[in-house]
């Protein structure tokens, strides 16, 4: 095991001021409550304005088939989408006296609350919420333009419930409208007994039906060497396809846990993800493993002779996250001494928002440190963040360890990232994760 003597350092003085510049009760933070494409809050704002609401309710809205649009389309064009579907919401929330959030992709919540609502139909209020969205278009080349359809779900505030659990409520409730081929559905408690239907075996059904379906699949998204400025590497990232949506892990992969169904999951995507790359020997392919993964001995096996058996194994990254959730690690230390073996690399994820990280990397012997988007999306106008970064980078150079940085979505977020010294850049700048990394 490599051990490193802890010596306080300027760049540790730094980090020590970490929770403090990350918490939310900092007015600079609120930078990161905010959707960098559409200007609208995100869900971290919407998180926090919960926090005070009285009797709220949710409408969440999806955008009808994105996926194939996107492709349909160009990636510019989605995002042109997705801004003008942010302009309809910014006037029908001013309307209704509502607040509008950009959750993820294609998904946009409203809050209201109820004393705001003229009417008590809250099925009228979304029926003609959805109409209203539905009669708008979006210029294309000089005489044609593009329509868009959306779904939706809505959930209201109960004298029992977590106001948290209204997000996913209302996103549930949007993909039972979808699966059952309706343009929205009110989630209520008859759904359970309900609320474990809509949450677990709903989910459930559909995580069973992707793993059956062959629909759990690998995107890639690439990472670009600073020095060279070309892309060397991918990142696997796990997504459940559900008819013509691409669900990302943040809506099944905590329910798959329950369920006893992610560590199929996990065999799948180191499966599908080193099935390509053995014709790409020019590359390294990164591959997500939470402690969890490491924890079981099953996994444990299953990766181990699939290293065994494999052409490129010194190819293979394994990124561990949730780092911070190590609880035995003298079996994760063991899994890396056994993968390095066969030439393995490591890297650690999210790095930079807590102690533990920092604690971790000092006796884990990694390869990459990949700096927390939280970090870099702002970079170009956040001191502190520079600050951080730079500290960060530092140190990664101190125990001769390359760094990634995630979310570098724009030139001068890049520019900035480059000057620091960070080796290699991730995010929508450098590419988009998508489904082939033929597909550019």
């Amino acid at each position: 095991m490599k051990l490193i003597r802890l010596v306080t350092t300027p760049a540790m003085t730094v980090f020590s001021k970490l929770p403090f510049l990350l918490s939310s009760d900092n007015q600079k933070t609120d930078i990161y409550k905010i959707d960098y494409l559409t200007k609208l809050p995100n869900k971290n704002r919407l998180l926090l304005d919960l926090k005070f609401a009285t009797s709220p309710i949710l409408f969440y809205l999806n955008i009808d088939d994105f996926m194939k649009l996107n492709e349909f389309y160009g990636s510019d064009m989605g995002d042109k989408v997705l801004i003008r579907m942010s302009q309809i919401l910014k006037k029908i929330a001013k309307k209704l006296h509502c607040k509008m959030y950009r959750i993820y992709n294609d998904e946009f919540m409203l809050y209201c609350e109820k004393s705001n609502i003229e009417s008590s139909d809250y099925k009228e209020s979304l029926r003609e919420l959805i109409f209203e969205i539905e009669e708008q278009s979006l210029s294309y080349h000089e005489s044609d333009c593009i329509s868009f359809t959306v779904s939706g779900g809505l959930s209201s505030y109960k004298n029992d419930d977590n106001f948290e659990n209204l997000i996913l409520n209302a996103s549930y409730a949007r993909r039972m409208a979808k699966y059952e081929d309706k343009k929205f559905v009110v989630y209520d408690n008859s759904m359970e007994d309900s609320q474990e239907y809509a949450k677990n075996i709903f989910c459930i059904k559909q995580i069973k039906e992707a793993i059956l379906k062959d629909n759990i699949v690998p995107y890639f998204q690439p990472i670009m060497d600073n020095k060279t400025e070309k892309v060397v590497k991918y990142e696997a990232l796990v997504r459940m396809i559900d008819g013509e949506s691409t669900i990302a892990p943040l809506f099944f992969l905590e329910v798959a846990k329950k369920a006893k169904l992610y560590p199929k999951i996990t065999k799948i995507i180191i499966d599908k993800t080193l099935n390509l790359f053995k014709d790409f020997p020019m590359y390294e392919c990164s591959i997500n493993l939470t402690t969890e993964d490491i924890m079981n001995e099953e996994t444990r096996a299953y990766i181990y002779h699939k290293l065994a058996n494999y052409v490129h194994p010194s190819k293979v990254v394994f990124e561990i996250t949730e780092a911070t959730e190590i609880k035995n690690f003298e079996i994760v230390m063991k899994f890396i001494k056994r993968v390095r073996q066969f030439g393995v690399k490591i890297s650690i994820d999210d790095f930079g928002t807590g102690y533990a990280n920092f604690e971790y990397i000092l006796n884990l012997d990694v390869d990459y440190i990949k700096i927390d988007g939280s970090l870099i999306k702002h970079i170009d106008v956040d001191e502190e963040s520079r600050i951080l970064t730079e500290a960060i980078i530092a140190f990664s150079k101190k125990l001769g360890t390359k760094t990634i940085v995630e979310f570098v979505h724009s030139q001068e977020v890049y520019n900035e990232v480059v000057a620091l010294g960070a080796d290699y850049s991730q995010g929508y700048f450098i590419g988009r994760p998508k489904a082939s990394i033929l597909d550019k």
